[in-house]
């Protein structure tokens, strides 16, 4: 099939939905797709405003790009990352009709995002602002107007059926898969008591406890260590957790090589993920590839986990991070069980088997429009 493939964001493998986008890009060309990409910095409006009214700017870019590509190219299926693509969406619908296949491929499905961040506004610390229109209804129009969802997880998926965007044989969860040298890796589950956290310095990422509850586990238990990996360079250490701290904390603010993160992983005993939302979460996933014992809320595929797998929050917010790393770090045996089961549980993310599930799904999808 020819696909015109339309990204709200960077196509950077190093980012996460920029992982996502690109390997699943690069599987469906092995399989002998023709896909043309396209990404913000090409079609967004007034980028010089940089963060302002962005969603606005990139459903008017994505719609007028998309309508330019088609009356260029034929294409078999647009496949969208994104809920600013509803305006694409809406256009194409009435302009073409059902001759050409429509998907949604959600790196998270925005209007659960925003019901899951407006329901944890004591967390953020940031609420909305009076400018910041409620954009879920137009949102919607993203997942419902199209011909398929396809979904990273399970979590997404579930949304999306119980609010009616598509009927369940049109909703899919492909999730992503892991990298070579993160699958079958020899792992050495005795490991000094580092805590991790690799992603973005984020309220969303549930920072807020990772400062109270970390910086209590710190002082309570001195042989700890902290390793932030991934967080930048402008992280104010000492605006979250205790002075006295400081000195177990190790920042590594950028890991670009995927190769040299799992190094990393391997040297973390306990990885945290207490997230307010995440559509995949492909650090959880990573991290129990290299044998750690994942502390994490239930978003993402860590809602499709069992309480033998990971440790589940039952909320991101305190003091449950700290009760679950308390008990782990005084009971050495079950940390090594979660690891072990949390290891076996991610050797089925294969790329191979992602993309071609993907493949067959586009098939089948497409497969129905014919007259």
């Amino acid at each position: 099939m020819r696909i015109l493939l339309m990204s709200n964001c960077p196509l950077l493998e190093s980012q996460g939905s920029g992982y996502v986008i690109v390997n699943f890009m690069r599987g469906l060309q092995g399989l002998g797709h023709e896909v043309d990409a396209f990404e913000p910095r090409e079609f967004e409006w007034w980028q010089r405003w940089g963060g302002r009214a962005k969603h606005y700017r990139v459903a008017l870019g994505m719609a007028v790009w998309t309508l330019r590509q088609l009356g260029r190219r034929r294409y078999d299926m647009v496949e969208f990352y994104g809920a600013e693509a509803w305006l694409a969406v809406l256009l194409v619908r009435w302009w073409w009709r059902d001759r050409i296949l429509l998907v949604s491929h959600s790196n998270g499905i925005e209007p659960q995002f925003y019901e899951v961040m407006q329901a944890h506004q004591t967390l953020l610390q940031t609420p909305r602002r009076w400018y910041q229109l409620n954009q879920n209804g137009w949102f919607r129009y993203a997942f419902s107007a199209v011909h398929g969802v396809v979904t990273q997880s399970d979590y997404d998926r579930t949304y999306a059926i119980q609010h009616r965007y598509q009927d369940p044989d049109h909703v899919r969860t492909i999730s992503s898969g892991l990298l070579p040298h993160y699958l079958g890796r020899a792992v050495n589950y005795d490991r000094d008591p580092v805590i991790g956290f690799c992603g973005s310095w984020i309220p969303r990422k549930g920072i807020t406890t990772i400062g109270r509850d970390v910086g209590q586990i710190l002082l309570d238990f001195p042989g700890v260590r902290l390793q932030l990996i991934g967080v930048g360079r402008e992280v104010d250490l000492a605006a979250y957790f205790p002075a006295a701290t400081l000195g177990q904390i190790e920042v590594i603010p950028f890991v670009l090589d995927k190769a040299k993160l799992a190094d990393y992983y391997h040297g973390i005993s306990i990885l945290i993920m207490p997230s307010i939302y995440e559509s995949f979460g492909l650090v959880a996933a990573e991290a129990m590839a290299c044998g750690c014992t994942v502390v994490a809320t239930a978003v993402g595929i860590i809602a499709q986990c069992d309480q033998d797998m990971v440790w589940l929050l039952p909320s991101p917010g305190s003091p449950h991070l700290y009760r679950a790393l308390a008990a782990l770090l005084h009971d050495d045996p079950l940390r090594r069980r979660l690891a072990q089961r949390g290891y076996r549980v991610v050797q089925g993310l294969a790329w191979e088997t992602a993309i071609a599930t993907l493949d067959q799904t586009y098939h089948h999808w497409h497969s129905e429009l014919q007259p």
